[in-house]
């Protein structure tokens, strides 16, 4: 299925549409002129987004290894809060003295997680304040999280691949409310 955005100038101005279609009827709605006027001298331009392929996949298979050998929670990984919420965590916080903290997506399973060559996961997003990194408890549960990396392994605008990895689930003792 193809994914596509539109752009003003090079700059993305629209949320992630599911065809083309789509595309243009945004465009019709959020700027006043025709779209072959917009296209043409207006500076827009509908893009299509690239698709996970075989290549891709196994990027995302030699990323998952890596994902796959962490120890500890990490980002990326998703928390169960005492009132059955799910999180996922986003940043884990050392302090010069004390706990370790890990803070969780604001809103909850929302925003971005790019997946690098290491394993390694980066948030872009909002934060919540942080739980103790020892409340959380490992379960046996792991969960299909969405996490992005560049199609082909090619750093370009517009050239990133959503994709599905598998994150570790941990249960959390401390509610937000009680969090630092």
């Amino acid at each position: 299925m193809s994914r596509y955005v539109v752009t003003h100038h090079g700059h993305r101005v629209s949320p992630v549409l599911l065809d083309e279609n789509e595309a243009f009827g945004w465009l019709l709605r959020h700027q006043p002129f025709s779209v072959e006027y917009a296209t043409r001298y207006g500076g827009y331009e509908i893009r299509r987004l690239p698709n996970l392929d075989a290549r891709d996949f196994d990027t995302l298979t030699r990323r998952q290894k890596g994902l796959d050998g962490r120890t500890g929670p990490g980002v990326g990984d998703f928390v169960t809060m005492p009132e059955g919420e799910l999180r996922r965590i986003t940043y884990i916080r050392p302090w010069p003295e004390g706990p370790v903290y890990a803070q969780l997506d604001y809103p909850a399973l929302c925003g971005s997680y790019y997946l690098d060559e290491n394993g390694q996961v980066s948030y872009s997003g909002g934060l919540t304040p942080g739980i103790p990194l020892d409340a959380l408890e490992p379960t046996d549960q792991k969960l299909g999280g969405s996490v992005w990396f560049y199609h082909h392994e090619r750093p370009a605008p517009f050239n990133g691949v959503g994709a599905v990895a598998k994150f570790r689930v941990w249960r959390s003792e401390v509610d937000e409310e009680h969090a630092q």
